[in-house]
């Protein structure tokens, strides 16, 4: 008798402890998200003049696509006013992290981003 309570015991604290290690490995939408704005700012950044000084406004981010404009300053020294950028991401089924993250600016070309940002 001793021996089966001393198992159901070790069964349930070992239940216990793998649980809470599966709850740990997912994502919640809080985490998500600050990997995904973190990325996709880095990826605007990487063909600035000056990358200090971007200015990255998140408009939207849903399950998949991210809106947003950045501002930067140009060769002189000004700031060129605000450029739409578009970017997406996909996620992991299992844990829920983001796997491949990509965006791009629509400077100079018209845009309409009401029917991406829905």
């Amino acid at each position: 008798m001793k021996k089966a309570i001393f198992l159901c015991a070790l069964y349930a604290i070992t239940a216990f402890h793998l649980s809470a290690n599966a709850a740990e490995n997912i994502m919640t939408e809080k985490q998500r998200r600050k990997i995904v704005t973190e990325e996709i700012s880095l990826i605007l950044k990487q063909d600035l003049k000056d990358p200090f000084s971007a200015v990255i406004t998140f408009k939207f981010i849903s399950n998949y696509k991210v809106c947003g404009e950045i501002n930067a300053k140009n060769s002189f020294g000004a700031y060129t006013g605000n450029v739409p950028f578009f970017g997406w991401y996909g996620t992991d089924k299992k844990t829920g992290r983001p796997t491949s993250i990509g965006a791009f600016t629509m400077e100079g070309k018209r845009y309409d981003q009401t029917d991406f940002c829905k």
